[in-house]
């Protein structure tokens, strides 16, 4: 039976011209699917570098916020007024220290706990209560479900 398509690799022309083009197509191949496999690898060790890069930024501006937060604890915790209105357990007082605190600092949560972690006094932003709010969250943590 005489196949059209292969009838010409019977001739020795057509096995020299596939001989010689099967090679190519396969190094082609070859080539393409190495190229491949290099710059996905090379796509791949950039973007974990970025990452990393990024996480270690992120990891810096963590710790100076925790640190700026550490600070303003312990300059607050320290101050006469603060001290005076807890010994003399003066609710309003702290409460408003505690705002005012809160507010000249930009800290969201401001809270007075005991020496065994037992909450005293709370101090949050209750302003803007939409579902998108982080203080509706906030609330919700230190409150329960029925935050108001």
């Amino acid at each position: 039976m005489n196949i059209p398509l292969f009838s010409g690799f019977r001739s020795i022309r057509g096995k020299l011209i596939v001989a010689a083009v099967l090679p190519l197509i396969l190094i082609l191949l070859l080539v393409a699917l190495a190229a491949s496999f290099l710059i996905n690898a090379f796509i791949v060790e950039h973007a974990q570098k970025q990452i990393q890069n990024d996480l270690k930024a992120a990891r810096v501006v963590l710790n100076q916020e925790q640190l700026r937060l550490h600070e303003v604890v312990r300059l607050t915790a320290g101050s006469l007024s603060f001290t005076d209105a807890l010994q003399a357990g003066e609710k309003k007082k702290l409460h408003q220290l505690l705002a005012q605190t809160r507010k000249q600092k930009k800290i969201d949560i401001l809270n007075i706990t005991d020496t065994q972690g037992e909450l005293l006094l709370k101090h949050c932003d209750t302003k803007g209560a939409g579902p998108d709010d982080p203080a509706a969250a906030y609330r919700v943590s230190l409150w329960g479900d029925n935050a108001e």
